[in-house]
C-alpha cells in the first residue's frame, strides 16, 4: 500500500503548475477507481472539489486561501463556501468597526483603559 500512496502523491503533487491540485479528471478517476471499485458512472471532479472546499471551510479554513487553492477567477465563486464557516462570519460582524454601538463609541476607550490599569 505504501507504494501506491507514494505513486499517488507523485501524480497529484506537481509544484511547477502553481496550483495545489493541478491534476485533472483522469488522474482522480484512476485513483478513485483503485480505491473504490464501485465508483458510480459520471462521478465528476467538481463533486470532489466541492467536498474538499466544504470540509476545508468547516475545519476553519480561510476563504481567501480557499479562493487561491480552487483557482477561481472571481472571489464570488468561492464565497459559495462561506456558509460552512459561520464563526468566521460572526467574527467579521463583531470585529467590524462600523458595527460599534453608541456605548462603545462614547465609553469604549475609557473602559479599555480602566481594565488595563487594574
Amino acid at each position: 500500500m505504501r507504494g501506491n500512496q507514494e505513486e499517488l502523491y507523485d501524480e497529484l503533487y506537481q509544484p511547477t503548475s502553481g496550483r495545489v491540485f493541478s491534476c485533472g479528471y483522469g488522474v482522480v478517476h484512476k485513483w478513485l477507481t483503485l480505491a473504490l471499485h464501485d465508483l458510480p458512472k459520471g462521478q465528476a471532479t467538481h463533486v470532489l472539489r466541492h467536498t474538499f472546499a466544504s470540509h476545508f471551510m468547516m475545519n476553519g479554513g480561510n476563504i481567501l486561501v480557499l479562493h487561491k487553492i480552487l483557482g477561481h477567477q472571481d472571489i464570488k465563486q468561492t464565497m459559495a463556501y462561506s456558509h460552512f464557516a459561520p464563526d468566521h462570519l460572526n467574527d467579521a460582524v463583531s470585529l467590524n468597526p462600523l458595527n460599534a454601538t453608541k456605548y462603545d463609541i462614547k465609553y469604549g476607550d475609557k473602559v479599555a483603559a480602566a481594565v488595563n490599569n487594574h
